[in-house]
């Protein structure tokens, strides 16, 4: 398994829609591209940690792994979890689509009650949800 995306409900639900298509097969070992949390997260949903324990599913990760995963939760997880709430619409509530450009300029974007009107960027309502 490589990079078993953010969250345990997706990589199962990845996982399981897998194994229905191609076959099941087991996982015998899962590789972390890099510290991101949106390539570990969803490790407990392919794996048990049992197995992983026991050496039974080795988790292979680069040099640094757990050092970078650490430092960047501390210095950028603020930025990065608010990026998060734009990058995946977490916080806007279900209506019409407002757009305003790429995710990174998207801080002024989508709140609970849209678009903030002074954001300089390029304001386009869609129709499509």
């Amino acid at each position: 398994m490589f990079d078993p995306l953010t969250c345990k409900e997706t990589a199962k639900a990845a996982l399981d829609l897998i194994n229905e298509k191609v076959g099941k097969r087991p996982v015998v070992a899962v590789i972390y591209s890099h510290s991101h949390g949106d390539h570990y997260g969803g490790v407990r949903g392919v794996v048990d940690e049992a197995d992983v324990k026991s050496g039974k599913v080795p988790v292979i990760v680069p040099v640094g792994f757990m050092k970078h995963a650490i430092a960047e939760n501390v210095y950028a997880g603020n930025a990065m979890n608010r990026r998060l709430f734009f990058q995946y619409g977490r916080i806007v509530t279900a209506q019409p689509v407002w757009s305003c450009g790429p995710v990174d300029r998207q801080e002024h974007c989508g709140g609970q009650d849209g678009p903030d009107s002074s954001h300089p960027a390029s304001l386009r309502k869609t129709s499509r949800r």
